[in-house]
């Protein structure tokens, strides 16, 4: 269980990272936030790393070498790792509020396994209302520039 907590610590580091240097070439006002995020997001994960192998030496228990990768998307967390980086891929080509869509919508399908045309269509219209949300808040409150994608 710990590799797997670790393995999926480094990738939310290494997306921390893509991000901040993402958003480096925006003004000021457009990045601080997300840089703010990324490097909060960075630091709490390198803080929770080290608390568990502080945690692991002082138990003194062996760490047992299990398959990476096959243990990392046993479950739910892999298509969900596997979902953000497609969310992250096509963020900048099909804008902000398609891929937001597509990616929530996506994962919540995967996770309630909706099977009736009706429960679909209630996942994308919330997943369209969540997007709203975030698109109104970012872009009209925090005055944050998100990709347009297909729409510009």
């Amino acid at each position: 269980m710990m590799i797997r907590d670790v393995a999926f610590a480094i990738l939310l580091i290494f997306v921390s990272v893509i991000g901040y240097v993402k958003v480096e070439n925006l003004s000021f006002t457009s990045s601080f936030f997300p840089e703010m995020v990324c490097v909060v997001l960075a630091t709490l994960v390198f803080i929770d790393i080290m608390l568990r192998i502080v945690k692991r030496v002082i138990k003194k228990q062996s760490i047992k070498k299990k398959k990476l990768f096959i243990d990392l998307f046993a479950d739910k967390a892999g298509v969900a790792i596997i979902l953000i980086l497609l969310y992250i891929v096509i963020l900048k080509d099909l804008g902000f509020i398609a891929s937001s869509v597509l990616f929530i919508g996506l994962l919540s399908l995967y996770i309630k396994k909706a099977s009736k045309i009706f429960d679909v269509l209630k996942i994308f219209i919330f997943s369209f209302l969540v997007t709203l949300f975030f698109y109104f808040i970012f872009y009209h409150l925090f005055n944050i520039q998100l990709p347009r994608g297909i729409i510009s």
